[in-house]
């Protein structure tokens, strides 16, 4: 059984994101089985790891904003709210919240 991936990528940052040498944080998904297991905080600790691997200083995600578990945890782990981002979608616009936060080294 796949507990949960992560997907971090290089990618041009929004104005918003000031941060030194940005990284997105392009998808982290945990099996709703897992969660509340600690698996998550270990997986954005290996999230962490593999941006300072590709010697990224500042992480940067968009976030659904009506997922309140995910936008909790993000900001339990440090991330914070620093812009948003408007796009078109099945002819309706909608605004998702950025975050950011700076890379961690690994503990």
């Amino acid at each position: 059984m796949l507990a949960g991936y992560a997907v971090v990528r290089q990618k041009e940052p929004p104005r918003c994101v000031t941060g030194p040498l940005p990284i997105n944080l392009w998808r982290l998904y945990l099996d709703e089985a897992c969660i509340g297991k600690g698996l998550g905080a270990r997986l954005l600790a290996e999230v962490h790891a593999e941006a300072a691997r590709q010697r990224a200083a500042t992480l940067w995600l968009d976030v659904y904003d009506r997922n309140v578990r995910a936008v909790q945890f993000y900001e339990r782990f440090g991330f914070r709210k620093v812009g948003n981002h408007e796009f078109l979608f099945a002819g309706g616009t909608y605004i998702d919240p950025i975050y950011a936060a700076p890379v961690r080294a690994a503990v």
